[in-house]
């Protein structure tokens, strides 16, 4: 009988552990591989069909019966995975990405057949850059799609911050590159005539964690929910502490279901004093403060934070999405301008 060797031997824990992962990394290559070349076969297809269509000479198949005569032809001698509408996806794929797709190999085709329906090339670049780079995945991807995050991130910039955004992505190296000056919560799918209180609003944010992790961006970590803080015998708790890994500082954030006062600034200053004092380590940075209300009143908020600390943040939220098409206008106005592109 072979002798077993006991779990608990660490040399045989290490052997086991670099096996391991020897096994992972080899899947990962595999998968890898599987994408570039599922991406190349499709990309090449879609040429084909491409050039068939254009080629100048008269065909008997045309249109829809070209696609449905080959897809008919190549199921029967390939299997599954040639419908009419894949079919088309691969020219489409074949159009969009005319220059090469070697920047897509990370993703799949899932993620290609999403990003290359979006027809403006500036829009199309951000959230590729984004898949890419954050690693979304396909439920992801749409998300951020269908809450519009490109043009609510591009509003208010002129046209080259907005190539810029598409080229880069989204740059983090100060706290205003994380903070949004609206926040779009339709995934908690509140009817439009219900009525919550700041309890509510916390707890279904919470049930929604990872959809608010989107919406807030990359590089936060969950610290709490209604953080304590104790001050002369009297505590006092915050809704919502996060810490971000980029910035290296505590983000501090505050619910108000209405219209944010003057008062609620100063809670939030004083709350921004107790972790700066109290809990930041050495090597943090000081921390930021987020007030996420229904309502914003600009000229109060800019009175009522004058000489304060530029950490501290107020920012509207909404519960549907945003008017996507105002937003594409404003959008596709500023990148016509015939401002000069800065390289």
């Amino acid at each position: 009988m072979a002798e077993i060797i006991p779990n608990e031997d660490k040399e045989y824990s290490v052997l086991l552990d670099k096996i391991g992962q020897r096994i992972d990394q080899g899947k990962q290559e595999v998968a890898r591989a599987l994408i570039k070349s599922m991406l190349g076969t499709y990309w090449d297809m879609g040429q084909y069909i491409v050039e068939y269509e254009q080629d100048g000479k008269p065909h008997a198949i045309y249109g829809q019966q070209l696609f449905k005569r080959l897809s008919k032809d190549l199921t029967l001698r390939y299997g599954k995975g040639y419908s009419v509408p894949n079919l088309y996806n691969m020219r489409q794929f074949y159009q969009v990405y005319k220059d090469g797709y070697e920047e897509l190999l990370s993703l799949t085709w899932s993620h290609v057949c999403i990003l290359m329906r979006i027809e403006n090339p500036v829009e199309r670049e951000f959230y590729q850059r984004q898949c890419i780079d954050e690693k979304w995945d396909v439920t992801s991807l749409n998300r951020q799609k269908k809450s519009a995050l490109f043009l609510r991130l591009a509003d208010n910039k002129d046209k080259n911050e907005i190539i810029k955004l598409a080229r880069e992505g989204i740059v983090i190296e100060k706290p205003e590159d994380v903070v949004k000056d609206v926040y779009t919560l339709d995934f908690m799918n509140l009817p439009s005539n219900i009525v919550i209180d700041e309890t509510e609003l916390e707890g279904r944010l919470m049930k929604q964690l990872g959809f608010f992790f989107l919406e807030l961006g990359k590089g936060f970590t969950f610290v709490g929910e209604q953080y304590p803080m104790r001050i002369n015998n009297k505590t006092f708790k915050c809704d919502l502490v996060f810490y971000h890994r980029i910035l290296k500082c505590f983000f501090l954030v505050d619910l108000k279901i209405d219209e944010v006062e003057h008062k609620d600034i100063g809670q939030m200053n004083m709350y921004m004093g107790y972790f700066a004092e109290e809990v930041n380590e050495p090597d943090d940075k000081p921390p930021v403060g987020l007030i996420l209300a229904r309502e914003k009143d600009e000229l109060m908020v800019k009175y009522a934070t004058y000489g304060m600390d530029t950490n501290l943040f107020v920012s509207k939220y909404e519960l549907y999405l945003p008017d996507e098409n105002e937003l594409r206008k404003l959008v596709e106005k500023a990148l016509n301008d015939d401002t000069e592109i800065e390289n």
